[in-house]
């Protein structure tokens, strides 16, 4: 058996794949969860609530405008109708509530009700053929894989976990659940606030899936999402040896459908088979990459959706040969612009044209230029090569992040036109025991990116540890303009505080990080007692508008690996934050001469 290697190119590598077919058998299946959440004990503390495995304000002048109001009031349910029917109502509504003196003459300001919100939550890790069957010995999955739930929330945030169908409601009801440590998970879930008419607090949810031995060695794990219109996935690859499927969860009550685009080494892919799926309520499609876009080193998905919201991830897997090469979900990275930010990027001091040093991989739908700078612990950091790439349009490309010292790393790419970007790294477990030569074993984890204009305000979001694995968290105080001197920007001042599996604070950490600067440091040292199982980051007060703050973890368990630094573990996966934008929800209404949406007269 001959290993295969990626021959060293340098920084950037557009090469096209090679001949040969890596299609798996069967495009596409429909799936439901097949199992419900089983009810557990729920225990009265304060904190974090929950621990589950199992599971332009102006007045309106024109009446074109007067009825797109009116969709809006329906839309959001704040309609309100004038007695006898006689009087409609036109809605003036903002992102934020407008100045006294700017609201219409006659209006009234009512407050909208708040929303319920969800959190979709990706399911177990899963061989591309689940029929695959013979001696359990020498098996694709000689071992089960272990995919467990942790969902919390603050306050007196009333909410409930389900499957993707909306069955086996399990609530919160105010009050902590019971830890169901050791409870395996069989299909995808969904975590929700409901619509009390309150701001719903921040729900911190992530699925983590482990599987020891075989195909799906490695840890893939996830934070849960929130369901949207248009999904970017950056990650992947679907030559020989190589598995990528594409998972859509319509959470919602009404179909939607979605199209499927794909790019790759050499520019936009026809989709095989066509590029729409219908999503029925409650269900989930999955999608063979290699199936429909076969032979690409190099993947790129946007997944959007029409008439209903929808929830997207990859999950992808790979050999070399007989020897695994680890497991990843990918998750949706920030939406095309010219600057994103990519943070625990872990370099072990790889050389440049090290197969096995960290890549960032970039698409733009535009030809361009772009810069890729890293910030560590004592600042920018050059990557001598990545001054100035060159961005095909339509063509994915690969740069390399080997030549930096050891330690954790924010990535910055910024370019002159609108591009997507994310990075992935892998580590070497111990030698394949089934093997009679030694063939190492490695995992990869793959990371989704930020937009560098993103507002992420006061509140940064929080993470929701996987059990019973080590974590490193990486928070960053990246420049919004890279090429900005950051002599005058003042540190980011911040708190990090640490929740047990009971919502109690059992650790606080304040940190002030420089501009330009990353902090690195093991997640346990957060607490003073106990396991950390969430974290909650927040900026003790507003950051300098000139930077963004920008945090993730890096996962680790299963065997430690040698020469690697905490968190100990050849099986890795990194985690981004979970956060909620309640937004204002203040509209304006005032009496209007026809009656009833029906009687509304035409522009």
């Amino acid at each position: 058996m001959t290993k295969r290697k990626p021959s060293p190119v340098g920084r950037a590598d557009r090469r096209s794949p090679g001949a040969g077919s890596g299609a798996a058998v069967g495009g596409l299946a429909s799936r439901k969860p097949e199992t419900e959440p089983q009810e557990t004990d729920t225990p009265k503390k304060s904190g974090v609530k929950a621990d589950s495995t199992t599971l332009d304000a102006r007045p309106v002048r024109t009446r074109r405008v007067r009825r797109l109001a009116w969709r809006r009031v329906a839309w959001t349910g704040a309609a309100l109708i004038g007695v006898g029917g006689i009087a409609a109502l036109a809605v003036w509504s903002g992102a934020a509530a407008p100045a006294a003196d700017t609201i219409p003459p006659g209006a009234t300001s009512v407050r909208v009700a708040a929303p319920s919100q969800s959190w979709v939550c990706p399911g177990p890790a899963r061989l591309t053929d689940a029929e695959t069957v013979g001696d359990a010995e020498f098996g694709p999955s000689p071992v089960g894989t272990t995919t467990t739930l942790r969902a919390g929330t603050l306050s007196s945030t009333s909410a409930k976990i389900t499957g993707l169908d909306g069955r086996g409601a399990r609530s919160f009801a105010g009050n902590p659940l019971a830890t169901t440590a050791g409870r395996a998970t069989e299909g995808s879930l969904i975590v929700a606030t409901a619509a009390d008419g309150a701001d719903p607090d921040p729900v911190w949810a992530s699925v983590s899936s482990v599987t020891t031995e075989g195909d799906l060695r490695g840890l893939a794990a996830a934070t849960c999402a929130r369901p949207g219109v248009e999904h970017w996935l950056v990650g992947g690859t679907t030559t020989v040896g190589s598995s990528t499927q594409l998972v859509i969860q319509n959470p919602g009550r009404t179909p939607a459908t979605v199209t499927i685009d794909v790019w790759g080494p050499t520019g936009p892919v026809a989709v095989t088979g066509g590029a729409q799926r219908l999503i029925r309520p409650g269900a989930e499609v999955v999608t063979l990459v290699e199936a429909v876009a076969p032979q690409l080193s190099r993947v790129v998905v946007r997944v959007t959706a029409a008439g209903g919201l929808v929830t997207t991830y990859l999950q992808q897997n790979s050999l070399d040969g007989l020897v695994p090469q680890g497991v990843d979900f990918v998750v949706p990275g920030a939406p095309p612009s010219k600057g994103q930010v990519i943070s625990s990027v872990l370099s072990l001091g790889e050389e440049v044209d090290d197969p096995r040093a960290p890549r960032l991989r970039v698409l733009a739908q535009e030809a361009g230029m772009a810069r890729v700078v890293a910030y560590g612990k004592d600042g920018m950091v050059p990557l001598r090569g990545a001054e100035a790439i060159d961005l095909e349009a339509g063509v994915v490309s690969e740069i390399s992040l080997g030549g930096l010292p050891s330690g954790s790393y924010a990535i910055a790419v910024t370019g002159d036109v609108s591009l997507v970007a994310a990075a992935y790294q892998d580590r070497q477990g111990p030698a394949d025991p089934q093997l009679l030569h030694a063939e190492h074993q490695y995992d990869r984890a793959w990371i989704a990116s930020r937009s560098l204009a993103e507002d992420a305000g006061v509140d940064l979001g929080g993470i929701a540890l996987p059990e019973g694995a080590g974590a490193a968290v990486t928070i960053g105080a990246v420049p919004r303009n890279v090429d900005e001197a950051l002599g005058s920007v003042p540190a980011a001042e911040l708190t990090l505080r640490a929740y047990d599996t009971a919502g109690a604070v059992i650790g606080t950490k304040h940190l002030s990080v420089p501009a330009g600067a990353t902090a690195a440091f093991a997640a346990s040292s957060v607490a003073s007692s106990g396991t950390p199982a969430y974290l909650g980051l927040t900026a003790d007060g507003p950051v300098d508008e000139r930077l963004m703050v920008d945090w993730s973890v890096l996962a680790a368990s299963g065997h430690a690996a040698a020469d690697t630094p905490a968190p100990d573990g050849s099986l890795i996966a990194v985690l981004r934050p979970a956060t909620t934008t309640a937004g204002d929800r203040t509209v304006h209404v005032r009496a209007s001469v026809t009656a009833g949406l029906a009687g509304a007269e035409k522009p």
